[in-house]
């Protein structure tokens, strides 16, 4: 299923993505490593979680406690069905 917003739009996965961050005001990721690259390019970010048991969850929420991204968890990783 392919949610649309108004004013964002999903690129999808690509190599120069390093352009695309530094180009952006915010930039949503998961707490994986591109949210380790966004914190030390300096670049805002929110990192979503979903699980509080990942290594993800746990690195998005030390980085938040040291306030270099906002962090967001108890997501549904599965949109609802329509």
């Amino acid at each position: 299923m392919e949610v649309q917003v108004e004013g964002i739009e999903f690129l999808g996965f690509r190599t120069d993505a390093h352009l695309l961050h530094r180009a952006a005001d915010v930039v949503f990721t998961t707490g994986g490593s591109t949210a380790l690259e966004l914190v030390r390019n300096a670049i805002p970010a929110v990192a979503f979680s979903s699980s509080t048991r990942s290594i993800g969850w746990k690195r998005s929420h030390k980085l938040a406690h040291w306030s270099v991204l906002s962090h967001s968890e108890g997501l549904d990783p599965d949109p609802p069905a329509n």
